[in-house]
């Protein structure tokens, strides 16, 4: 599906700026339709056989296409600004005047500036983002201190299943500790945690990290993959914790 807007913002510069005053895109740029994104299932061999085991799935990032159609004809000076405007080393900001509280961090991979087109009026460029989907903002949960069991409820206002981005806590007391997602059944488990062990669950990038009273990095669990990862839905997200320490949540969504 393709659509039209009348400018992109990229890298906080207007494409008006640059006589562009019309701009299609596509690959799923859809303001209110959900993004499926192309995934890869990572998975664990098991030892002494040929069965493999489900471990996570990896979400690629989201790629697009945009035709820029040009007002007025290009001068070669012109062709140049555009050129070093899209042509960034690092991700920048993007979005579109048909969706304009939709931000991305988008890098150009493929920028076709040939003579042939820009002297038709028009030019191409395909972007890639640094996730999935759009932007959105990071939020952070209050501090939980737990000597227990408690119920919690965050709420996602995302239109997508979002990963929790990392959980950070100290264990007060030797003590087991978990969350389950009552919401969708994954979840996190963690055994024999000793006082004073301070940790942080990067659940986006599938990493433990923690550290005992000394401040010497410890094991927090070798066998990573018995872990499904805690993975927000859009609305109420009510979850079980389990456990004796301080943490928090962080994670993408929109403030509600």
């Amino acid at each position: 599906m393709r659509k039209n807007a009348l400018w992109v913002e990229f890298d906080g510069r207007s494409s008006m700026g640059f006589d562009v005053y019309q701009v299609n895109f596509e690959n799923g740029l859809m303001q209110t339709e959900t993004i499926i994104p192309d995934r890869s299932i990572n998975k664990v061999q098991r030892q002494n056989s040929s069965v493999v085991d489900f471990y996570s799935v990896t979400n690629s990032p989201l790629t697009f296409s945009v035709i820029f159609y040009c007002d007025k004809e290009l001068t070669e000076e012109r062709k140049v600004e555009i050129i070093k405007w899209l042509n960034k080393s690092t991700y920048r900001t993007m979005r579109f005047e048909t969706m304009p509280d939709n931000y991305y961090y988008a890098i150009a991979t493929k920028i076709d500036v040939t003579h042939d087109t820009m002297e038709k009026g028009y030019f191409t460029a395909e972007f890639e983002c640094n996730s999935p989907y759009a932007y959105t903002e990071v939020l952070m949960s209050d501090e939980y201190t737990i000597t227990d069991k408690i119920e919690v409820d965050i709420v996602s206002n995302s239109v997508f299943e979002t990963p929790i981005i990392k959980i950070i806590g100290t264990i007060n007391e030797d003590s087991d500790f978990s969350i389950k997602s009552q919401t969708n059944d994954t979840e996190l488990n963690f055994t024999e945690l000793k006082a004073g062990t301070k940790f942080t669950i990067d659940c986006l990038n599938h990493n433990i990290y923690a550290w005992d009273a000394d401040g010497k990095e410890i094991l927090l669990q070798g066998n990573k993959q018995s872990h499904s990862w805690l993975v927000f839905e859009p609305g109420n997200n009510h979850l079980w914790c389990d456990g004796k320490c301080d943490f928090q949540i962080f994670w993408q969504g929109n403030r509600v």
